[in-house]
């Protein structure tokens, strides 16, 4: 285990990236687990602990994974409207409903973001009393909701 710079050469929607080490050139994974953590963009350079990569498989392209980032070398510039989370739109989002409720595909589709990042700001809103929600199961074993539904107040999830 040894700290190297890497340079990130690829961000994947689900939350994983690569990078390359500076100085040897080899390819580095990085989990989301670590990924996610630093809001990683493709150039900027970070300060990671590589260990051998296990999954590196009988090709030997990517000889290792960085499992913690200790920090950004280069910090990328980032302006507000990025910096900040997408709750606010989500918020006005599902207030502008027009009393009906939404799915977080609904929200997502709508305002162009991932399905994640939608549920996501849905759940902190919902956390912070902003917002109703409703889970809707498809069978009565179920332990998870089939669909959640998000609405501006609970009267929104029934017709009188």
């Amino acid at each position: 285990m040894e700290y190297q710079e890497v340079i990130i050469s690829n961000v994947h929607t689900r939350g994983f990236a690569f990078g390359v080490c500076k100085y040897t050139g080899e390819q580095v994974f990085i989990p989301p687990f670590v990924a996610l953590l630093q809001k990683l963009e493709v150039g900027v350079s970070v300060i990671g602990l590589l260990v051998v990569n296990p999954k590196n498989g009988d090709n030997n392209t990517t000889p290792w994974q960085c499992i913690s980032i200790r920090e950004m070398a280069d910090k990328p510039e980032v302006d507000a409207a990025q910096q900040s989370t997408p709750d606010a739109a989500v918020l006005e989002f599902i207030r502008d409903s027009r009393g009906g409720y939404l799915t977080t595909k609904d929200i997502a589709e709508d305002l162009g973001i991932e399905h994640r990042t939608a549920g996501n700001a849905a759940q902190r809103l919902f956390n912070d009393g902003k917002i109703a929600r409703a889970e809707v199961h498809g069978r009565p074993n179920q332990t998870r909701a089939t669909i959640i539904l998000w609405a501006a107040t609970p009267r929104c999830f029934v017709t009188e």
